[in-house]
């Protein structure tokens, strides 16, 4: 795909305007990034067709697709007659399941007189519209954690009693943070076949997290998915298997429907329902999940989404159903080394019921929860990736048992194909 859009990106130079970057500055030699330095540039040069073909493209080499498809769509709004900006957007468009749009967009530059060799092969495959594509990626890492159990630093337990009595009881067992060392492994399998404006995209991953003389704090996760994308709409089904150290061991399914329902030029936005069944060990947790959601993927690496959902409870669970809303928002930065993401997150759930009749005076139990993570991803060739990554969660609520924060710091080697 590197070399492919490459060609594209230099095989029309023309149509230039003055100061703003064009194809042929590609070929100066630069101390940083060419999307690094576009990127920079294109605040003043929004508005030239160069430009922005040209920053689609280098985004859509970096694997950006959402926020490609914004800018190549300007620039042809810009100046239609760009057959290389047309050309990386027919496949910018297969990439994300316009198979179509995609074959209808290729046979046009395919019909001009001007095509680069090397691209009428790959421009034959877009017009067929029906391939198979897979991948593999697998990541091992080592970190350190301040909290491993995330737990509370708890000496005693507040209890009330009416409107004004309370009583401080001291823990028999304390709890507090506790220091432990982990490795963490991870092995992902994902596939697209695609025909038309239909897609099929399964999806199997394996997480596994030990930690350094924390057995509770040791988890696998198995997980399946299956999607089935036609145009913007998409239906999916899934398997999970979770088994940890702990009690909280659980099977689920989901099923779910997800639409891309507008495009501007500066954000793409869909919208997601899904419903999820959970089965625990002990079987007091099992629980049924619906949740709203939508996702808003825009230009210069910003993703924003926010989720409501609706947990409810299948047996007499302490707190009984519960509701949750979730609001995150990310920014991803090119780097002349690998780029850097930050990202938050912000967790709100208020239970229905009492949670205890002795504690907070038997108020319903509400949890905010709060994460910020960064992390910092440097290539070292086209197969392998260096990441470190240091997140922070803290959690807090109207219930002191429930009040925890800790932060962990991972190094992660990653292996693509």
């Amino acid at each position: 795909m590197k070399r492919v859009v490459g060609l594209l990106l230099c095989g029309w130079s023309w149509l230039v305007s003055a100061d703003c970057p064009t194809y042929r500055d590609l070929t100066v030699v630069r101390a940083e990034p060419a999307l690094t330095w576009v990127e920079r540039e294109i605040g003043r040069c929004a508005d030239d067709p160069t430009t922005t073909g040209l920053y689609g493209g280098l985004l859509l080499r970096d694997g950006q697709v959402g926020a490609a498809l914004i800018w190549l769509e300007k620039s042809l709004m810009l100046l239609p007659e760009q057959p290389g900006v047309a050309a990386d957007y027919a496949l910018a468009l297969a990439r994300v399941g316009e198979s179509d749009a995609s074959s209808a967009l290729a046979q046009q530059v395919l019909s001009r007189n001007d095509v680069p060799e090397g691209l009428e092969g790959l421009l034959d495959d877009l017009v067929r519209a029906s391939f198979w594509e897979q991948g593999v990626q697998l990541s091992v890492g080592i970190g350190v954690s301040d909290n491993i159990l995330f737990e509370p630093d708890l000496q005693s337990l507040e209890l009330t009693f009416g409107d004004d009595g309370r009583a401080q009881v001291p823990l028999a067992d304390p709890s507090a943070p506790t220091t432990r060392g982990l490795i963490q492994q991870s092995a992902q399998w994902s596939g697209r076949f695609s025909r038309g404006e239909t897609e099929i995209l399964p999806n199997v991953g394996l997480s596994v997290r030990r930690a350094d003389s924390a057995a509770l704090a040791d988890y696998q996760s198995l997980s399946g998915e299956l999607w089935l994308r036609q145009g913007p709409s998409a239906l999916g089904v899934g398997l999970t298997d979770v088994a940890s150290g702990g009690n909280q061991d659980r099977e689920g399914w989901f099923v779910g429907y997800d639409r891309v329902m507008a495009r501007t030029n500066a954000c793409e936005f869909s919208g997601k329902v899904q419903y999820q069944e959970l089965s625990y060990n002990e079987s007091i947790y099992d629980s049924s999940i619906t949740a709203l959601a939508g996702d808003g993927v825009c230009v210069e690496g910003w993703e924003f989404k926010a989720e409501m959902s609706r947990n409810q409870a299948i047996n007499d669970r302490a707190g009984g159903d519960k509701s949750a809303l979730v609001l995150a928002v990310s920014k991803t930065w090119s780097m002349q080394s690998g780029s850097v993401q930050v990202a938050g997150r912000v967790t709100e759930e208020l239970d229905a019921e009492t949670y205890s009749d002795f504690l907070a005076r038997g108020a319903s139990r509400k949890i905010n929860t709060y994460r910020v993570a960064a992390a910092w991803e440097v290539p070292l060739n086209a197969r392998w990736t260096v990441s470190s990554q240091v997140t922070h969660l803290r959690q807090t609520s109207n219930i002191n048992l429930f009040n925890a924060s800790g932060s962990e710091i991972v190094i992660n080697m990653i292996y693509t194909r």
